[in-house]
């Protein structure tokens, strides 16, 4: 388990089944990559957290990750007080 995190983290060869995120674990994680399954990660770090997409490349077959964007934070510290 990923203390800074407070969920359990899967290795990347062992996710299989699409995890549902909620707002509630996102706004009250610091410091680790959130993954939903299906390719969606979502990488915290401090205040701040970013939408990822990993995938693997049609032309070569490797794996690849796209940024997404900044994921705004209106109410992060408020979660995590309740």
């Amino acid at each position: 388990m990923d203390l800074e995190c407070g969920f359990e983290l899967a290795n990347w060869e062992d996710i299989g089944a699409t995890t549902l995120l909620t707002a509630k674990e996102i706004m009250t994680a610091r410091n680790c990559d959130l993954v939903d399954g299906d390719g969606l990660i979502i990488r915290v770090k401090g205040p701040s957290a970013a939408a990822v997409l990993r995938f693997t490349s049609p032309l070569n077959g490797n794996r690849r990750e796209m940024g997404l964007g900044r994921i705004r934070h209106l109410a992060r510290h408020s979660a995590s007080d309740n």
